[in-house]
């Protein structure tokens, strides 16, 4: 993961040098369930997208659950991780393990 220590003595709207160097192409997450709202319409959520270094901070994490069969680059070509799945892998917990 990435540190965010401010090493910058300058100008505090200067990137950190470590900052500049982290993927930010876009990672798709998937959409949301569909749900019903309460004018009976069904909504579909839009799928949403997070920096690329965030999602190897979280591959990271599901090579170890899941080993490295599947590629990040395949996962983003499947439609990316899970909502509920990018965080627990981001806290390291696996996410196959649901409290429901």
């Amino acid at each position: 993961m990435p540190t965010f220590q401010s090493h910058n003595q300058g100008n505090p709207l200067t990137p950190e040098p470590d900052l500049l160097l982290l993927d930010t192409r876009p990672f798709p997450i998937q959409a949301a369930t569909p749900y019903r709202a309460k004018t009976g319409q069904v909504v579909y959520p839009k799928r949403s997208f997070i920096p690329w270094w965030l999602a190897e901070e979280a591959y990271r994490h599901y090579v170890n659950i899941f080993g490295s069969s599947q590629s990040l680059e395949r996962i983003a070509k499947r439609g990316g991780f899970g909502r509920a799945e990018l965080l627990a892998l981001l806290r390291q917990e696996d996410p196959t393990n649901r409290c429901v």
